[in-house]
């Protein structure tokens, strides 16, 4: 068993040109982290806007006035 640890040890040895790889796949990782994010929020509130105007409108139904979000 203490013979295969060196074995595997070599497997992977980096070559000098995956110097910045860590950073480029962090920032592809984070950026799509962002977007999807985003995506959810956006989604989210519009139902959330949906759901409040409900209220708004059984609590203020005698108002004479349109009930609109901004």
């Amino acid at each position: 068993m203490k013979a295969s640890l060196p074995i595997i040890k070599d497997l992977y040895k980096p070559s000098s040109t995956e110097n910045g790889q860590s950073l480029i796949e962090f920032v592809f990782l984070m950026a799509s982290m962002i977007l999807i994010s985003f995506l959810l929020l956006k989604g989210f509130n519009s139902g959330i806007g949906k759901i409040w105007t409900t209220y708004v409108t059984a609590i203020a139904k005698p108002t004479p006035s349109d009930i609109t979000l901004r």
